[in-house]
């Protein structure tokens, strides 16, 4: 086994450069990209999580936004992919692997794009901190675990609150009866740009969006 060199927790050097090869992958896995319907869907189930807070759980927002409930009916263990799991496949390439999906620029604007959509469910469920599970989630993810590797160290329901109150907006769900003076904001736009060809399904209609704006609050 090769030693890593110091300070280097996960060796990438034999994964490559970042492949992509969108809409030729496993069809039984995944049949397409979500829909917009299937986004609202799952922004309307209202249980955060539900036991066995698996890939098992019915009706869970947790479950079925990470692609593992089914974003039609909500019943977990579901025969296909879908939601943000669903994305990853569909990429086919380094998006489909664990270790290497980060290394593709499209998994920050995915990942922003998911975390938008928990973003979306914080503000119309308004739930009770209560809801974030406290005991049976898989291990690392009760609400008074800390999240690892982070220093300084902070637990998992430090951040079941609206990204509003970390110092963040994302500005496609700005009230804009309530816009700050522009000296008080900082925007960043994330653009990425990409040509895909389908037969089945519209683009717009997809998660997969060409960019995202965030808003930071000096």
């Amino acid at each position: 086994m090769t030693q890593l060199p110091i300070g280097v927790l996960c060796d990438a050097r034999e994964e490559g450069p970042v492949q992509r090869n969108p809409g030729n992958h496993n069809r039984n896995l995944v049949a397409r990209i979500p829909t917009s319907a299937e986004v609202e869907f799952t922004l309307s189930l209202p249980n955060y999580d539900t036991e066995p807070m698996d890939r098992t759980a019915n009706m869970s927002f947790r479950n079925t936004l990470e692609g593992f409930g089914d974003p039609q009916t909500g019943l977990g263990s579901s025969s296909r992919l879908g939601m943000h799991a669903a994305l990853h496949v569909f990429m086919n390439g380094s998006m489909s692997s664990v270790q290497g999906s980060a290394n593709d620029p499209i998994f920050l604007l995915h990942h922003a794009f998911v975390d938008s959509i928990y973003e979306q469910w914080l503000r119309r469920h308004n739930p009770d901190p209560s809801q974030y599970p406290q005991a049976n989630a898989p291990i690392g993810h009760n609400g008074d675990y800390y999240m690892a590797p982070f220093i300084p160290l902070h637990q998992n329901k430090e951040y079941f609150i609206s990204s509003k109150d970390l110092g963040y907006e994302y500005s496609h769900l700005l009230d804009t009866s309530k816009f700050l003076p522009r000296s008080k904001l900082i925007i960043f736009h994330f653009c990425i740009t990409l040509t895909l060809i389908f037969s089945d399904q519209r683009l717009s209609e997809s998660l997969l969006f060409s960019s995202l704006n965030f808003v930071y609050f000096r």
